[in-house]
């Protein structure tokens, strides 16, 4: 597998330009069952592995083996998933600046995974228009602010469009159990 983190970053990116948080995306934690996640999971890209590390907290961990010229090496990638207005969020801390949280919807049913990353288009209107709370970065990412409840209600909500690319999810199998 070329690298799980890229295929999640062009998720997130679609479009080039991303869209952090200053924390993880969600209002209430997730609490996660260990036999529903835990496993190996499959895309296009190869497969990786995926383990409950706090069910309370809604943590997890991704592991894969990444190709080198000279062999693997192994790498891993933290996850938290938090929910919001009936909507799942997965967010992990950005390679580049651990400060910020790159994100997006995750929808987990049975065997498989769905992976929706934010619409920078939309955020960025939102965040020029106010609604949002928010900085457009330089190459046109946008950094959010902190999130209340009333946003977390826009983000969710079909009323002003989506925010989220729901054309073009990742989407992840679970192999075997």
């Amino acid at each position: 597998m070329k690298r799980l983190a890229l295929l999640l970053w062009l998720t997130m990116l679609a479009g080039c330009h991303a869209v952090y948080a200053p924390a993880p995306v969600g209002t209430e934690v997730v609490a996660l069952n260990a036999n529903d996640w835990d496993g190996t999971w499959l895309t296009r890209e190869g497969s990786f592995q995926i383990k409950v590390t706090d069910a309370a907290a809604g943590k997890l961990e991704l592991a894969w083996q990444e190709p080198k010229d000279d062999g693997f090496e192994p790498r891993t990638l933290k996850v938290q998933i938090r929910q919001s207005e009936g909507w799942q969020f997965a967010s992990m801390p950005d390679e580049g600046d651990p400060s910020r949280f790159v994100w997006g919807r995750v929808k987990h049913e049975d065997r498989q995974i769905l992976f929706w990353g934010p619409d920078a288009e939309k955020f960025r209107a939102a965040v020029q228009d106010e609604r949002i709370p928010g900085t457009i970065l330089e190459g046109n990412h946008i950094m959010l602010g902190a999130l209340t409840d009333e946003h977390m209600k826009l983000i969710t909500s079909s009323d002003q469009g989506l925010y989220v690319n729901w054309e073009s999810p990742a989407v992840f199998f679970r192999y075997g159990q």
